[in-house]
């Protein structure tokens, strides 16, 4: 049976190759369509649900769709209330397959779950979940009692009909899986993927015993990004020779960001792709070579554009002052250096995903599971933010403690610095959230997160701002309380303005550093990024990928600060540069 873009179904006679019947399915989009064994019935997919017909007569015989486990409650959000389960798909139904005994139709769909349906009733026999992507393909084994299922997570799923419980997963394939089938045998299975490849897979430690490919190549994915590069590169470049042949200076800027950085994404990617695949050199070669001519052209063309003779032309107008021509000089010097930096981020970016890609992590695991993850970086930030604020307080508070004359006040600040540098932060944290309850003090976990990384904190920075103020020279103490100043407007406006700006950068590497530790208050069930990465992980089984995902996120907060305290370093610093 075939499926037309009109929603109709044609029904073909295998042996004849000519068509027996056309059976029209409705308006709704379909996705998917199946026969059974015998030729008697057809199924197509009906948003989430599934239509059958009698393939001999073309009437419609059953009809499958979501129901409430409470037959009484029509709604979803009736059946919520309820607490009664909601049966069926969520999403649209991708994949279909009958049952050899005729008793079953199974339907994989983009929510992820395989449903199997009753087809005397209609009702669900059972459902299974596992597949972390869209269900693709499914083919059940000849007794029944077994299924196969492949999915765009790159994986295929062994299961058993009763029960939907997985049995065995096969993972290896670098793209979706379109085709599964069982061997002759029960000792093997055959998988088809859209990277080109058959593989065969022992079943009874999912052992990859034989691989061919079907066609060497790109993934599909990159070949659709590749043409998409060509087709907007090709318009920027004319624009680009425009603007050079005009003598443009955002030409110059434009072309090396667009032959520099796009061909480190865009060839780069799929390149170090290539290394992975389980082929000899010239195979290699052979699938790379159109991408290794482009590079080269991409370089031969940033060759000719960074000359000195070429770059210098292209640096400030020829007809401007001498003043405005190094003006302009300067801002296009800073904007090609930040081509050349962003350019590099971005290859050892490139390298970097290619060696994680080779940790065999699963990739639609990650992106099931990264929006979860993503939202404990609102409360990593929350912590850290209060932290510092703490931290920077008691610091400058400890700081003037340690220069202070007063025994009392001296004697203090040391002691907290002792005490706090002395002892483990982790037991900090478990003093503050276990010990206070003992004198009946209970915090909210969050709250003994920010005071446990504030103290500790705290005390580091101390000696920060204590060697910040020193750093101010006496006389300008002494010129101050010349000018009739007394010791506390000296402190706030001329000394304290000066050590904030000598004490940004470590402040900074401090908060950064805080901003990982923060992960600690895990411990204390802060539900941050660690917290959540673990929980998901130990779940699952998955530990590497949630990890790296947090990982990300953490450096994702680190980079955006370390941009905004650049600034503020600038701001700071900018009574020096007039």
């Amino acid at each position: 049976a075939a499926l037309a873009e009109d929603g109709t179904i044609h029904i073909f006679d295998r042996l004849a190759g000519q068509e027996v019947r056309t059976i029209s399915a409705g308006d709704e989009p379909r996705l998917v369509v199946a026969i059974n064994a015998d030729g008697t019935l057809v199924a197509a997919g009906w948003g989430s649900g599934a239509q059958v017909w009698n393939a001999q007569t073309g009437e419609q015989v059953q009809t499958l769709e979501t129901y409430c486990e409470d037959p009484t409650l029509a709604t979803e959000e009736a059946c919520d209330e309820a607490r009664q389960d909601w049966l069926g798909h969520d999403e649209e139904v991708t994949a279909l397959a009958f049952s050899p005994d005729g008793e079953l139709l199974a339907s994989g769909s983009a929510d992820t779950t395989v449903i199997f349906w009753e087809l005397e009733t209609g009702e669900v026999a059972a459902a299974s979940v596992g597949h972390w992507s869209t269900v693709t393909t499914m083919t059940f084994a000849e007794d029944s009692a077994m299924m196969l299922t492949g999915g765009a997570d790159y994986k295929t799923r062994d299961l058993r009909v009763a029960g939907g419980k997985s049995t065995a997963i096969f993972e290896g394939h670098l793209s979706d899986v379109h085709g599964v089938a069982y061997g002759p045998s029960d000792a093997s299975i055959i998988t088809a993927g859209d990277d080109g490849t058959v593989r065969v897979w022992e079943t009874a430690n999912q052992y990859l015993v034989h691989l061919e490919w079907s066609r060497l190549g790109l993934q599909p994915a990159w070949g659709r990004l590749l043409g998409i590069w060509m087709l907007v590169s090709g318009i920027l470049s004319l624009i680009v020779f425009w603007g050079l042949y005009r003598i443009r200076l955002w030409s110059h800027l434009l072309a090396l960001a667009l032959f520099l950085l796009g061909p480190v994404i865009v060839l780069g990617l799929p390149l170090f792709e290539v290394l992975t695949y389980p082929l000899g050199f010239f195979t290699k070669l052979q699938i790379a070579w159109p991408l290794i001519l482009l590079l080269a052209w991409y370089v031969m063309l940033l060759v000719l554009l960074t000359r000195e003779r070429v770059a210098v032309f292209y640096e400030a107008p020829q007809e401007a002052s001498l003043s405005e021509k190094i003006m302009v000089s300067q801002r296009t010097l800073r904007t090609r250096f930040g081509v050349y930096s962003a350019a590099v981020w971005i290859v050892l970016l490139v390298i970097l995903y290619s060696v994680l890609r080779r940790f065999n992590l699963d990739i639609a695991f990650m992106g099931n599971w990264l929006e979860f993850i993503m939202q404990g970086s609102l409360i990593t930030f929350y912590v850290s933010f209060f932290s510092i604020l703490l931290a920077v307080f008691l610091a400058l508070v400890g700081a003037l403690g340690r220069l202070s004359k007063n025994p009392i006040a001296n004697a203090a600040s040391g002691f907290y610095i002792s005490l706090i540098r002395g002892t483990p932060l982790l037991v900090q944290i478990y003093i503050w959230y276990l010990g206070l309850p003992r004198l009946a003090i209970v915090l909210d976990p969050r709250v003994a997160g920010i005071l446990a990384l504030g103290v500790n904190y705290g005390a580091y920075m101390t000696e920060i701002f204590r060697a910040g103020i020193q750093a101010i020279g006496v006389g300008q103490r002494e010129a101050a309380q010349a000018l009739g100043m007394t010791g506390g407007q000296t402190f706030r406006r001329i000394i304290l303005p000066q050590a904030f700006r000598i004490v940004i950068p470590p402040i900074g590497n401090q908060f950064i550093a805080m901003m990982k530790d923060s992960s600690l208050v895990s411990v204390m069930a802060v539900q941050e990024l660690t917290w959540r990465a673990n929980k998901v992980g130990r779940q699952y089984f998955r530990g590497m990928e949630t990890f790296i995902i947090a990982a990300a996120f953490y450096w994702i907060l680190t980079v955006i600060f370390q941009l905004l305290q650049g600034r503020l370093e600038e701001y700071m610093a900018r009574g020096e540069r007039r």
